[in-house]
């Protein structure tokens, strides 16, 4: 079958071949078709990895203009539920609506689909989605970057996930622009209410080509440190809302102990849905990013907060310091990554001139990081080095970039 996207602008080309795809939205296979495309298409194995994996592949295969087929797509005993879910659907529907391509298996439930992009265009892309922003925009970003004209991409959702909008503003965009991707987002609130629908408009400008980055350096100083706590509506309303005006309070505290007076130290609370989180004593989390004097962000450390009537304070203790001591730790070993972040900018590594270098904090949180590796040293002639550093808990990725050009900037 082939993808579609939700908004009418967005849709796949070739609607002739939904009768012989059809043959395969039970089994999710692929069969060979190299009698009507010469090109055999790369088969890259993505078990035990997940969608950030099928991101990097689609948009190598966008950039390559090269064919290629995905198999054991969340096939493991891991995943509770195998195969393609409803946003990898639609990630793909994008990267082959802008190809003018087609994907063989791209249906909910698939383990195995085929990416054939055709001749991608030159002009800028205008895309519109409804469903997650934050791997939407991670599933098409290289491809904008290297468009002709500066592209524009339009998300319409309810906040739910508002930490990761903010990660995506105040840190994966800084890092980015670190290589030459520069990208801009507008947010507006479609209701008068904070919990209504909103809408995000991001500008991504193309670059003629990325530039390395060496992200290891130790010779810096922490500049500020800013704290972002998010809280349920629901449990802080009313008078509870001052208990967690205390905890705000509390923050600033031990955020100055930690790191010192001399340090701008700035701390905002916001209320927000209640949305993964389903344990009740898990009312608020928090996101502290230190920004050192080198422009670099240190690991934006996420902590829950279980926040009670009788015992906020030893809460706000035991998670605050914990959070900070951890971004101290990363400060002092130059680590100037996320490990949540690290599979994230991977494959600007292997697409940048030049080598580039990243130390992330060790141990990382999975290993997807290892089958996105694979899968980029696979579609691309480049190499990553990899050295583990147990004791001081980090670790260090290089990678000699092919410093591919943009020949429609």
């Amino acid at each position: 079958m082939n993808s579609s996207c939700s908004d009418a602008q967005i849709q796949t080309s070739n609607q002739s071949d939904s009768s012989e795809a059809s043959k395969n939205v039970i089994t999710g296979k692929i069969e060979e078709m190299t009698k009507n495309d010469p090109v055999v298409p790369s088969v890259i194995d993505v078990s035990y990895a997940g969608g950030q994996v099928l991101r990097i592949v689609n948009a190598l295969s966008f950039l390559l203009k090269k064919p290629v087929t995905v198999k054991n797509v969340r096939t493991n005993k891991h995943w509770t539920k195998r195969g393609l879910s409803a946003d990898h659907v639609h990630q793909l529907s994008m990267v082959v609506a802008m190809s003018n391509g087609r994907a063989e298996g791209n249906v909910r439930r698939s383990t195995e689909y085929t990416l054939r992009p055709c001749s991608a265009g030159t002009e800028g892309f205008s895309l519109r989605c409804e469903s997650l922003f934050v791997t939407d925009l991670q599933a098409v970003l290289p491809c904008l970057v290297f468009a002709k004209e500066k592209s524009t991409f339009h998300w319409q959702g309810c906040p739910s996930d508002s930490h990761q909008t903010y990660f995506c503003q105040s840190v994966l965009r800084l890092i980015l622009a670190k290589f030459g991707v520069r990208f801009d987002m507008v947010t507006t609130s479609l209701g008068d209410d904070e919990e209504t629908r909103r809408k995000i408009v991001t500008t991504v400008h193309p670059a003629k080509e990325l530039t390395s980055v060496n992200m290891t350096t130790r010779d810096r100083s922490i500049k500020k440190v800013r704290a972002m706590i998010f809280h349920w509506r629901e449990y802080y309303s009313n008078k509870r809302f001052h208990y967690a005006t205390k905890i705000e309070e509390e923050t600033i505290r031990i955020l100055k102990q930690e790191f010192g007076k001399d340090v701008l130290i700035h701390c905002t609370t916001k209320l927000r849905q209640r949305s993964f989180v389903d344990d009740d004593s898990s009312m608020s989390s928090l996101v502290l990013k230190v920004v050192t004097s080198d422009e670099f962000i240190l690991p934006s450390y996420v902590a829950w907060i279980p926040s009670t009537s009788s015992g906020y304070r030893l809460d706000a203790n035991t998670f605050v310091t914990t959070t900070a001591r951890k971004c101290k730790r990363a400060f002092d070993n130059g680590v100037c990554i996320s490990g949540h972040l690290t599979d994230q900018v991977l494959v600007f590594m292997a697409l940048a001139k030049g080598k580039s270098t990243i130390r992330s904090d060790y141990p990382l949180p999975d290993d997807h990081w290892k089958k996105a590796i694979s899968a980029i040293e696979k579609l691309l002639d480049v190499k990553f080095s990899v050295e583990i550093d147990a004791r001081y808990r980090f670790v260090d990725i290089a990678c000699e970039g092919i410093g591919m050009q943009n020949k429609n900037y």
